[in-house]
């Protein structure tokens, strides 16, 4: 899942400075580019994950975001000429941001799926996160890691996989196992996979909110 965002998958947690807000900006230089590549470079820069269907982005190229923005500023513009756009689905407390990509309003033919896909992938980075933290070799901490799966009917992760070295074998080895053990709520029965989820290094103080139980 489209965590770049990444990830994109997914992913999947609200941001402490309200967006818009002057201390919330942060320095861009993401040249126009094909649209996953530039994704993954936006979670660098931002530190903030984005969830996204690889189907949905394939073939898709970005505007260039130069200065500085909030990230969800600077996602939207990144965006620009896309057909897509960006949500936080931030929720409880003050966890780290994440965004799920969708189709624009404008060009989606049914808002009904479009809101479905919507919460559906936001669950399912929910998931994701609560299954690394439960882990302490897997909980998210210094370490960055692109993730990419499909879910079944039933709701169970298949073909997990890791797309580059967290740096450490047994945590490659240990994020698959728990991926692959994950199971989450079914699907709708029209979206589109794999997912793709990036996992963005954390320090201290983001693992704990991140990780933080929700009653």
């Amino acid at each position: 899942m489209a965590g770049a965002g990444a990830a994109h998958a997914q992913p999947i947690e609200s941001v402490t400075i309200a967006p818009g807000s002057s201390e919330s900006q942060i320095e861009f230089n993401i040249p126009a580019q094909p649209l996953p590549i530039a994704l993954d470079q936006f979670a660098n820069a931002a530190r903030q994950s984005v969830l996204f269907d690889d189907e949905l982005v394939d073939g898709r190229s970005s505007a260039a975001v130069q200065g500085r923005y909030t990230p969800l500023a600077a996602l939207h513009a990144l965006l620009a000429g896309t057909g897509l756009t960006a949500e936080n689905v931030g929720g409880h407390r003050d966890r780290i941001a994440a965004f799920v990509l969708k189709t624009a309003p404008e060009v989606a033919t049914r808002d009904v799926p479009a809101e479905l896909h919507r919460r559906y992938d936001g669950s399912v980075q929910a998931g994701v996160w609560k299954a690394l933290c439960a882990d302490p070799r897997t909980a998210p901490s210094d370490y960055r890691a692109m993730l990419r799966f499909q879910v079944d009917a039933a709701g169970l992760v298949r073909q997990a996989r890791l797309f580059a070295s967290t740096g450490n074998r047994q945590r490659d080895a240990a994020v698959i196992s728990t991926l692959s053990a994950l199971r989450v709520e079914p699907p709708p029965p029209d979206l589109r996979q794999p997912l793709t989820l990036i996992v963005l290094p954390l320090d201290a103080v983001a693992q704990a909110r991140v990780c933080q139980p929700v009653p």
